[in-house]
């Protein structure tokens, strides 16, 4: 209930091209194929992202703590800081703090694979990958890790019972 999804005008003009186009006669893989050459879904992405930016005063804080905290990335052990993000066990939009307690420092592609909910982990510190990133990262991703005390078994109950991704 406290999603808020707003309209981008700026693709409006994309949008009204697209539909007046006439329809191909073609398979979805063909039509996906064709999407895939016209680079159109990178545009509207690069769009978006120009566009809708949430102002987050916290976020540079909060990531310097969680980084000074832990160090490294909860799950990979990597310490470079150019790669590690600070990621929310609950996150801001559902009301989760800007606090230690509510982060890990992740690695940038680990963070992506935790908030598309390809990577879950429990209150104990076990770890879960979607079949899909068992894939790719099956390997280089440890079944259970180390939370330390000051990490919030209340968030991380609530993120693996409510929170399925973006």
């Amino acid at each position: 209930m406290d999603e808020q999804y707003l309209y981008n005008y700026a693709l409006d003009s994309e949008i009204a091209a697209i539909l007046a186009e006439q329809p191909y006669n073609e398979s979805l893989q063909q039509a996906v194929e064709r999407i895939r050459i016209a680079d159109v879904a990178a545009d509207i992405e690069r769009k978006r992202v120009e566009i809708q930016r949430t102002a987050r005063p916290n976020q540079a804080r909060f990531r310097k703590e969680v980084l000074a905290v832990y160090g490294r990335c909860i799950i990979t052990n990597v310490t470079m800081p150019e790669v590690l993000e600070a990621a929310h066990i609950k996150p801001f939009k559902y009301k989760g703090e800007d606090t230690v307690a509510n982060g890990f420092p992740m690695r940038m592609d680990i963070h992506l694979l935790f908030d598309a909910g390809h990577l879950r982990i429990s209150d104990t510190g076990e770890v879960q990958l979607s079949t899909r990133a068992r894939m790719d990262y099956g390997a280089t991703i440890p079944p259970k890790i180390y939370l330390p005390d000051l990490t919030s078994r209340e968030f991380l109950r609530w993120r693996w019972d409510n929170y399925n991704g973006i």
